[in-house]
Order: structure tokens, then C-alpha cells, then sequence
């Protein structure tokens, strides 16, 4: 799985009927960033364009440019969290009863939000994955450039109250499986 920057809606059936689950967020995990460069029209936000000018920068020695300001806030899920969260809805979330998720209007729901609870500037993730490849260029922020939406950010208050929690921090997300050094 490697969606980015756009809603994804994932449907389960459950011995009860259909669910629906909805992650937008950018999915962080093994070979993601290999899989951005193939798909480099999807997250212009930021990662796409962080990641791989980050990347290009460090093999030829040069500062990394970067569009917008860096301001906006992402929230990242690794994709392993996803893959938990979901067989986690299916087993534990059946929308038919009682103690099931509601709404502000007290009905049942019939969908639930998957995040990581956490968001992060454009600019912060900047910073995290000069730490982690060692870039010691100087990273310059093309205002020209549009920054995009100001944030991105789940309500994941409702798979929380089931009992679901991520596992996967973002700093290990990157780390983990060598996703960034795969690169280097």
C-alpha cells in the first residue's frame, strides 16, 4: 500500500455488514519512498518533493530546495498501522450494535477515521529526515511555491475509544526497514 495525500476509503465486511474506513494521511513504510518516485504527481504537499529533492541533494553534495513555506501540518501513519488498524475494525467494530461508535446525533456510525493522532510541519519532517540521512546542506524554502492545505489531521477519537492505538512513531516509520537508507 503506498496512497498518498489523498483520502483512501477502505471497505470490510464484518459477520454484521459493510464498514468503511477512512485514512488520509501520507502512509509511511518499506519501499514507500521507491514507490513515491513512480507515483511523483501525488504529494505535492511536501513529502514527495521533501523526500526526493532531500535524497538528490545528498548524493551530489548540494543544498535541497523545497516548496512553500513549510508550514503546513501533515499527519503520517505507517502503513503496518493501517494494515492493524483495519483487521482491528474488522474483529472489534461491528456498527450494528450498541456499543458501537455514534455520532454528534447519537447514531450508529457506519465509517471511522485511521490516524495517527499527531501531525507535523512540512518543515519539521524537513529537519527529521536531515538527521536521518546525516545532510549537512543547508535547506532553502521556495515561497513561490504553494504550500497547500494548512493541515491535515484526522479525528481518530472514535477507533481510540475501541481500544486501537498506532504502534509504528514517525521517526521509526522513516528508520524502520531501512526506508530511508535504502537511498543512501
Amino acid at each position: 500500500m503506498g496512497a498518498v495525500g489523498h483520502s483512501r476509503a477502505f471497505a470490510a465486511f464484518t459477520a454484521t455488514g459493510a464498514i468503511g474506513i477512512l485514512a488520509h494521511m501520507i502512509l509511511v513504510g518499506p519501499y514507500f519512498w521507491a514507490t513515491m518516485r513512480i507515483a511523483s504527481g501525488l504529494c505535492i504537499a511536501g513529502c514527495y518533493t521533501v523526500v526526493e529533492a532531500w535524497l538528490q541533494a545528498k548524493v551530489k553534495n548540494e543544498n535541497v530546495k523545497l516548496w512553500g513555506s513549510g508550514k503546513p501540518l501533515r499527519e503520517f501513519l505507517h502503513v503496518d498501522d493501517l494494515a492493524e488498524a483495519t483487521i482491528f475494525c474488522i474483529e472489534n467494530w461491528h456498527p450494528s450494535e450498541k456499543s458501537a461508535p455514534k455520532d454528534s446525533k447519537n447514531k450508529l456510525l457506519n465509517h471511522i477515521n485511521i490516524g495517527s493522532g499527531k501531525d507535523i510541519s512540512i518543515k519539521g519532517l524537513a529537519s527529521k529526515i536531515a538527521e536521518f540521512t546525516n545532510f549537512k546542506g543547508e535547506i532553502i524554502w521556495d515561497k513561490d511555491k504553494p504550500d497547500g492545505t494548512p493541515r491535515k489531521l484526522l479525528d481518530s477519537k472514535r477507533i481510540r475509544s475501541l481500544g486501537w492505538q498506532p504502534k509504528v512513531s514517525l521517526e521509526n516509520g522513516i528508520n524502520l526497514f531501512g526506508t530511508i537508507l535504502i537511498f543512501l
